[in-house]
């Protein structure tokens, strides 16, 4: 079982897509995200167990939000999965992925029209909360050790910049023959923080006297 093991804003969807062209590769959607796949995987009778047993590839968000503890119909099979892993009840190989700039993940985060192709107006978010996420998905990092001994790590970064070469590497972790593999979903595009975030010199002026200051590196600390 191979199991994408990815955070919010790391465009996982991208991987997954570009996988899904490999004859030898399947993976299923976030089968735990009960508010997209609630109702298909009720229909389905499927648990994670079955899913083991049919030795299933899928996709799995893992990051350190506990106010989502029963919010999703499923949420408590993706945690005792995650609990088999760490005690090596399930055996499974992640394809991990993860984003160095926690700043913008994190305003992917609040970001009202998340998961859109377009991106839409600036919006305003609150400097307290931005540095609350940015903390939990920086503990979401440290879980990827713990749940998988056999893992290769990605980033949104890289495939950002060298998709092809992210997709060869991953194709051999996976032992699978080298196929030039595209993504069916649109690339998306990148909008510079200060563009997308009305408050941006608020954000700055709360995150530069924090231990998150490093993340500001690389955006404009002022707006146009």
């Amino acid at each position: 079982m191979i199991i994408i093991a990815a955070q919010p804003g790391t465009n996982w969807f991208l991987l997954r897509s570009a996988l899904n062209t490999h004859p030898q590769l399947t993976f299923s959607a976030d089968i735990f995200n009960g508010v997209t796949f609630g109702r298909q995987l009720k229909k389905a009778g499927i648990s994670y167990e079955m899913m083991t047993e049919a030795n299933e590839n899928f996709c799995m968000e893992v990051y350190d939000y506990p106010d989502l503890e029963g919010a999703w119909p499923y949420w408590n099979l993706q945690t005792d999965l995650q609990e088999d892993l760490c005690d090596n009840a399930v055996e499974a190989r992640g394809v991990c992925i993860t984003r160095k700039d926690k700043l913008a993940q994190a305003i992917d985060w609040f970001d009202p029209h998340r998961g859109l192709e377009v991106k839409g107006p600036p919006f305003t978010v609150d400097p307290i909360d931005v540095a609350a996420v940015i903390k939990r998905f920086k503990r979401a990092d440290s879980m990827y050790h713990r749940l998988f001994s056999d893992r290769t790590q990605v980033t949104f970064e890289d495939m950002d910049t060298m998709l092809d070469a992210v997709l060869v590497n991953v194709q051999q972790f996976l032992d699978v023959p080298h196929r030039p593999l595209r993504p069916q979903v649109p690339i998306p595009k990148i909008t510079p923080l200060h563009r997308r975030v009305l408050n941006w010199n608020d954000v700055v002026g709360a995150l530069k006297s924090s231990k998150y200051a490093e993340y500001l590196e690389g955006h404009r600390l002022v707006r146009d």
